[in-house]
């Protein structure tokens, strides 16, 4: 009776922790569903530093898009986009993040209706939507290495992992011997048989039979701990891999049932690799969790397959399971990857107030309405409608840099996510390189004019090709003097000119826009200026700037007034004689 109610009583006990750990469970997925669908729709908050872009770009450098031209780095930093790509990223898990960098970094995306039929359609579906989330939630590796290692973020950033790079080489898993793993699983076995033996050897000293027990079970256990230790030490970088592989099959399961005739492009690729990889990933998953101490609900589980030395055969198994199934693992990852950047891109729409799709037409003009730029918290909108062949001018800070970068960011959105920061948008599909912000390179020994005439002379040579192009140039050849960089620059953008292509320069040259008036438009941006202030209204208008503000930010800025005198002086002089006067003793 007593052994019943011993039985019922530990029975009893199983239960209750079982049901404990579901009930936390659902309660832990509730918390998280209520957070990502209170996220959907704000402005992202999340911190970066230069390590995460490190991660984000893994994809984008080692699979980038077959066959496409990319947003080249002088054009991505030139534009600020990783500022731009901070406000645009809502993904959930580390794959969204780089799906999107490589999304955006890729031109003239050639799927926009797709797209765009896509993010609508997890917009209209909550419940489907905040299903893949939770399972891209969980993508992110949870292991007991991340305490430790410190190449992961912080804790309030998402973790990221070498994924990619493991994929793209699959040699980097680290080789193991399996000997000692096959020899702590024989000592430990060898170690059982001679526990069951004793009532057989009963007749023999106890004491000795219990001293030898004791030290047979010192040296099992305390080996299987030091090799364990080592083995981790050796091979804990690839445990976040192979956790991702795993839960990336899951999400995977998670996608496969969209609704085929709205997703049937991807399901087709997609269920395959689910039929092969779901029961092997769930193995794998448990496994690697039980055998390597990765999950604290199963660490008694987890000790005992350490005195068995298990943890060298399940890596082992995943390892070349990763490998002979890496093709597989990369069309999961890319159809998360791709569904996160619909879901994620649907979330970033609800935080702008004024957008619009993009027109595309073979007329090389470019139109918008309304037109802004997305970093800036009250920006001054522009409304034109510009020829493709232009040069901008205006005074120092009026806003002509900063509009051709809003011209630029806007045509790479308009054909990569299908969004512009204007209430109209049209524009010829292009690719889009720009020249704004060159230095010198003190590692090639490049100067800041032959960086300069390196870059124009990239966008020459590929004048030639099939290749529409878009231009933006910002202070043509300003490395050199007045006379040659007049000179230079107006004969290079006469050979744009006579090219099919759009370009478009910001200047302070003036001189260029009556040398090149037969062949660019002019357009500028004014000012007003007092002896106290310079007021700007950032408004584009037809025709070349009425003058420059140079000389009366020297007032504004309290600059002694014989040095704004002599100044203003000096620049009469050379307007009325074409040349400077000499300063006397």
């Amino acid at each position: 009776m007593e052994t019943i109610i011993i039985a019922a009583i530990c029975l009893s006990v199983l239960i209750v922790i079982i049901l404990g750990f579901f009930l936390i469970y659902s309660l832990k997925k509730k918390r998280v569903l209520r957070k990502l669908a209170e996220k959907y729709g704000k402005p992202s908050t999340r911190a970066y530093d230069e390590r995460d872009f490190t991660n984000i770009s893994q994809l984008f450098t080692l699979f980038p898009a077959k066959g496409k031209e990319t947003v080249d780095d002088i054009t991505w930093n030139d534009l600020q986009m990783p500022l731009v790509y901070q406000q645009m990223n809502h993904s959930v898990s580390h794959i969204g993040d780089e799906f999107l960098y490589r999304h955006i970094r890729t031109q003239r995306y050639d799927e926009l209706d797709r797209l765009e039929k896509h993010i609508q359609y997890f917009d209209a579906h909550p419940k489907e939507r905040l299903n893949l989330q939770y399972a891209f939630h969980n993508i992110n590796p949870k292991t007991r290495v991340e305490q430790t290692r410190a190449s992961y973020l912080t804790e309030n950033k998402k973790k990221c992992v070498d994924f990619v790079a493991h994929m793209k080489d699959t040699d980097l898993f680290p080789n193991i011997s399996i000997i000692p793993s096959a020899v702590i699983l024989i000592s430990a076995i060898l170690l059982i048989v001679f526990v069951l033996c004793i009532p057989i050897l009963s007749f023999v000293n106890v004491q000795a039979l219990i001293v030898i027990l004791v030290l047979s079970m010192f040296f099992v256990i305390s080996g299987s701990a030091i090799y364990f230790e080592l083995f981790m030490k050796k091979i804990h970088d690839y445990i976040p891999t192979i956790k991702t592989f795993c839960a990336g099959v899951n999400a995977s399961a998670q996608i496969a049932k969209l609704d085929p005739n709205v997703f049937g492009k991807e399901l087709q690729l997609l269920i395959p690799v689910i039929k092969k990889l779901r029961n092997k990933s769930r193995d794998m998953n448990a496994l690697i969790d039980i055998c390597m101490l990765q999950n604290e609900m199963a660490a008694g589980l987890g000790i005992i397959t350490l005195i068995f030395g298990l943890y060298g055969f399940v890596y082992l198994w995943a390892v070349k399971t990763i490998k002979r199934f890496t093709a597989e693992a990369m069309i999961s990852y890319e159809s998360i990857g791709y569904v996160e950047l619909c879901i994620g891109l649907g979330s970033y729409r609800k935080t702008i107030s004024n957008y619009c799709h993009p027109e595309f037409s073979e007329n090389s003009q470019v139109a918008f309405d309304e037109l802004y730029h997305p970093l800036l918290k009250d920006p001054v909108t522009n409304s034109k409608t510009l020829n493709h062949k232009l040069i901008i001018t205006g005074a120092n800070a009026s806003g002509k840099s900063t509009f051709i970068k809003t011209l630029a960011i806007n045509a790479i959105t308009a054909q990569s996510i299908n969004l512009c920061y204007a209430k109209r948008f049209s524009l010829q599909p292009a690719y889009i390189y720009t020249a704004m912000n060159l230095s010198d390179d003190i590692t090639t020994g490049d100067s800041f004019y032959m960086a300069e005439i390196k870059r124009l002379k990239g966008f020459l040579d590929s004048l030639g090709k099939a290749s529409y192009k878009m231009y933006f140039v910002d202070e043509i050849l300003k490395g050199t003097n007045t006379i040659e960089r007049i000179a230079a620059a107006s004969s290079v953008l006469r050979r744009f000119a006579e090219s099919n292509c759009f370009f478009c320069l910001a200047t302070h040259d003036t001189e260029l826009t009556s040398i090149l008036q037969h062949y660019y438009s002019n357009y500028h941006f004014e000012e007003t200026t007092t002896d106290t202030e310079i007021f700007y209204d950032y408004k584009l208008y037809d025709g070349v700037t009425p003058g420059s503000n140079a000389i009366a930010l020297l007032r504004v800025m309290q600059y002694d007034e014989s040095i704004v005198d002599g100044a203003s002086k000096s620049a009469q002089y050379y307007i009325s004689n074409s040349k400077w006067e000499i300063f006397p003793k």
